[in-house]
């Protein structure tokens, strides 16, 4: 009589498939653990490039719309002011009286506001003061963290000036250089044009 041989895997063949099925299940966790980590990674640039985006569009806003104010007692007009004037805040980086119409900050109707930027720390703060010669900081907006450096200058007929005077042909300068070093991002170098300059 013929012995008759059954259909199967042998208990070898198991274990090698279910070794090689380990092995791809391991990869496919491997592969989606990057995957998760580099999409972590693109979401935090994509959020620091848009806040980085933010930032110099609202100082653009700023500087477009500054004016040259007349000082109290009519004797001249209020300049745009840095860190390089002698006896300024050292933490300033540029201070400016825009046209505050239509934002509902100008507590008696003149539409001036007082707008000043201030690196504290690693920090780019936005001070905001319903009158230019409103006392305290204002309100004050955090607009950039791990900055290390922030620098104006002021453009004038194409030269770059720390310090800008007001003359009575030249109220305003031209332009407002701007340079920050910002961590993860490198260096920035922004130059705002000023609407009511030359």
């Amino acid at each position: 009589m013929r012995r008759r041989t059954r259909a199967g895997f042998t208990l070898t063949e198991v274990l090698i498939a279910l070794t090689i099925f380990a092995l791809i299940a391991a990869a496919g966790t491997a592969v989606m653990g990057v995957s998760i980590d580099s999409r972590f990674t693109v979401k935090a640039a994509s959020d620091r490039l848009a806040a980085v985006q933010r930032m110099r569009a609202l100082m653009k806003a700023d500087v477009s719309q500054a004016v040259a104010r007349p000082l109290p007692g009519g004797d001249g007009v209020a300049p745009l002011r840095t860190r390089a004037v002698p006896g300024a805040d050292p933490t300033l980086v540029l201070a400016l009286t825009r046209t505050g119409a239509g934002v509902g900050l100008d507590e008696d109707g003149s539409g001036l506001i007082g707008i000043e930027y201030h690196l504290v720390g690693d920090r780019l703060e936005r001070r905001v003061r319903p009158h230019p010669d409103a006392p305290g900081p204002g309100v004050v907006q955090v607009l950039a963290t791990g900055v290390s450096r922030a620098e104006a200058r002021f453009v004038v007929y194409g030269a770059e000036v720390p310090v800008f005077e007001p003359r009575l042909r030249l109220p305003m300068p031209d332009a407002v250089h701007l340079e920050l070093a910002l961590e993860d991002y490198g260096a920035l170098d922004q130059w705002l044009l000023i609407g009511s300059g030359r």
